[in-house]
């Protein structure tokens, strides 16, 4: 399984909706918008939005194997 953050990518909501419930997938959602926007509104950079976006993996990762 590939999952792919980004603004123009599709929300994690559609990603993995078959392996996680709504509530959990509804708030990754919100983190990586949230990641996505700081990004784009320049308060934090290429290697802090690319950190931030990794601790967002693993803590999905971390989910996945519940």
């Amino acid at each position: 399984m590939e999952i792919v953050l980004g603004a123009m990518e599709a929300s994690l909501k559609v990603q993995l909706a078959e392996y996680l419930d709504e509530p959990t997938l509804i708030q990754f959602d919100r983190d990586a918008d949230a990641i996505t926007r700081l990004h784009l509104r320049g308060f934090i950079g290429d290697c802090e939005c690319d950190r931030m976006r990794r601790r967002l993996i693993r803590m999905i990762k971390i989910q996945l194997n519940k």
